[in-house]
C-alpha cells in the first residue's frame, strides 16, 4: 500500500472528525454558531491542521481524477471509509441540522412552520438555532421535515437518542448515494469517480447533516433509472427530491432533456404527454407530503417567499453589494438593489442558455451540459445565497466525454467555497475569520467565469 497516497486521501476526513469532537469537548455543546473552540490559540492550531489536510486531500484527488493515478485502495472501500468517518463526525461548520430538527419539533407541537415559526417558544431545540434564523419561517421541503420528525417521535426528550437516530437516517441516504455513484462508475463511465471523491457529500452531507444528501441520493437513483428507461420510477424519485429541497425542481426537467436528446426530436406532442405525466406525479406527491402542513394554498408558496428574502451570501448579489459599500455605507440598501438586479440577469441567462440548448439538443450529453449550466446560474447568479453544499448534486452530471472543463470548474469551486466553513470554525467575529471568509467568497464568485465559454456553449 502506498502510504503517502493513502495518507493524503484519509487524513482530511479524519482531521474533520477529530476537530468536531475537540469542538464538542471544548465548548460542551454541539452548537456551532457563536460557539468557537477555546482558547483562541487552540482554534488557530485546529484551523491550520484542517487547511493542511484539506490541501493534501485536494492535491491527491486532482491526481486521481485528472491525471489518472489510481489509488491502491478500491473506490468502494474508500467511499465506505468516508461514510464511516462522516457518520461519527459532529457538527462543526453549520447549525443547519438543528434548524431542520427545530422545524420538525415545532411541527409536531402543532405550529405552522411555514407561516408562523418561532424557535424559542415552539421547540426544545431552539437553543441550538442561530438567533438570526430563530423566527425565519421554514424553507425546507416537507419531505425533509417529515424525515426529521421520526427521530423526535422515537427519542422523545432524549437528545442523544434523537441525534444518533437522525445520523442513522442520513446514513441510509448516504449509502444510497454511494451505491448509485459506484453503479455509474461500474456500468457507464469510470470518470464518475469525481462524485465519489469530491468531499462535499461526506463532509457536508453525512458529516454536517446537510439535508441536500437526501434529495441528491434520490436524484442519483432517479437519473440512473432514467438511463435504464424506467421513466415512471425515475419521475417518482425526482419528484420526491424536489419536495425535499425546492431548488431541486430544476431536475424535473432532466427527463425532458434526455428524451429530446435520445430521440433527436422536438415533438410538442411527446413533450406535452411527458409534461402531463411529470406534473401529475409531482402534484399527487405534493398533496401527499404537504397535507400535514398546510391549511391553504398560500402556505405552499411560503417557502419560496422565505428563499427570496434574507441577507445575500457568497453570490454576485452579495459581492456587488459589498463593493458598492465603498461608495456608500448602506449595505442593506445595496442588497435591495443587487438582489432584484441579479434575478433579472439570471433570468436573461436562462433564456439565452435555453436558446443555445435548442440549437444543440441532439448532441450527445446535451442534457448534462444544459442542466449544469442552468443550475450553476441558479445558485450563483439568480439566487442571492450560495453555500458549499449546494454543489453536492452537480457531480452526477459532470461527466462529459473528451472534455474536462466542467469537472475542473467543480473541482476548483468546491475547493475554494469550502473555506467559508473553515472561516466559521475560525470564527468570523475576528479579523482572521473575516479575511478567510472574504477571500473564499471572492474566489467562489469569480470562478463562475472559469472557462465559461467552453462550459456553457461547447456541446
Amino acid at each position: 500500500m502506498n502510504l503517502p497516497q493513502t495518507f493524503k486521501l484519509l487524513f482530511y476526513p479524519l482531521i474533520v472528525l477529530t476537530l468536531s469532537w475537540v469542538h464538542y469537548f471544548s465548548t460542551n455543546s454541539l452548537r456551532v454558531d457563536f460557539n468557537p473552540i477555546e482558547p483562541f490559540s487552540l482554534r488557530v492550531v485546529c484551523f491550520i491542521m484542517l487547511v493542511v489536510s484539506y490541501i493534501l486531500y485536494y492535491y491527491q484527488i486532482y491526481k486521481v481524477i485528472f491525471d489518472g493515478i489510481r489509488p491502491n485502495l478500491s473506490y468502494r472501500k474508500l467511499a465506505y471509509f468516508y461514510v464511516v468517518v462522516g457518520f461519527f463526525t459532529l457538527p462543526i461548520f453549520s447549525n443547519d441540522f438543528f434548524s431542520l430538527l427545530t422545524y420538525s419539533d415545532s411541527f409536531l407541537n402543532g405550529y405552522s412552520i411555514y407561516t408562523a415559526f418561532d424557535a424559542d417558544t415552539q421547540s426544545q431545540f431552539g437553543i441550538f438555532v442561530n438567533p438570526i434564523y430563530s423566527q425565519v419561517n421554514c424553507k425546507y421541503g416537507p419531505v425533509n421535515v417529515l424525515l426529521m420528525s421520526i427521530p423526535i417521535l422515537i427519542g422523545s426528550k432524549n437528545f442523544v437518542l434523537i441525534f444518533w437516530i437522525s445520523k442513522f437516517i442520513f446514513l441510509l441516504f448516504t449509502i444510497l448515494y454511494v451505491e448509485a455513484v459506484l453503479h455509474f462508475m461500474e456500468n457507464y463511465d469510470n470518470r464518475f469517480l469525481i462524485a465519489a471523491l469530491i468531499p462535499v457529500w461526506f463532509i457536508q452531507g453525512l458529516g454536517q447533516f446537510h439535508n441536500d444528501i437526501v434529495g441528491v441520493s434520490l436524484i442519483a437513483w432517479g437519473y440512473l433509472l432514467l438511463l435504464k428507461d424506467k421513466l415512471l420510477p425515475s419521475i417518482l424519485l425526482l419528484s420526491i427530491a424536489a419536495l425535499s429541497k425546492f431548488t431541486f425542481l430544476v431536475f424535473l426537467g432532466v427527463p425532458f432533456l434526455y428524451q429530446m436528446e435520445r430521440n433527436y426530436l422536438l415533438s410538442l406532442k411527446v413533450l406535452f404527454k411527458l409534461g402531463i405525466l411529470i406534473t401529475t406525479v409531482f402534484c399527487l406527491l405534493g398533496i401527499l407530503f404537504y397535507y400535514p402542513f398546510v391549511q391553504n394554498l398560500s402556505e405552499i408558496l411560503a417557502p419560496f417567499k422565505v428563499m427570496n428574502e434574507g441577507i445575500p451570501s457568497s453570490t454576485f448579489a452579495d459581492l456587488t453589494a459589498y463593493l458598492m459599500s465603498f461608495f456608500n455605507h448602506s449595505l442593506l440598501g445595496n442588497f435591495a438593489i443587487t438582489m432584484p438586479m441579479f434575478r433579472v440577469i439570471g433570468l436573461c441567462f436562462f433564456v439565452f442558455l435555453a436558446f443555445v440548448y435548442l440549437l444543440n439538443y441532439k448532441n450527445e450529453n446535451s442534457h448534462r451540459v444544459f442542466i449544469l449550466s442552468v443550475f450553476s446560474v441558479l445558485i450563483l447568479v439568480y439566487s442571492h445565497r450560495f453555500l458549499p453544499w449546494y454543489l453536492m448534486v452537480m457531480p452526477l452530471f459532470i461527466v462529459l466525454p473528451n472534455r474536462s472543463d466542467w469537472a475542473k470548474w467543480l473541482f476548483w469551486i468546491s475547493f475554494w467555497s469550502m473555506f467559508q466553513d473553515f472561516a466559521i470554525m475560525l470564527d468570523t467575529t475576528n479579523i482572521y475569520g473575516q479575511i478567510v471568509m472574504a477571500l473564499s467568497v471572492v474566489f467562489t464568485v469569480l470562478l463562475f467565469f472559469y472557462k465559461i465559454r467552453a462550459r456553457f456553449f461547447n456541446y
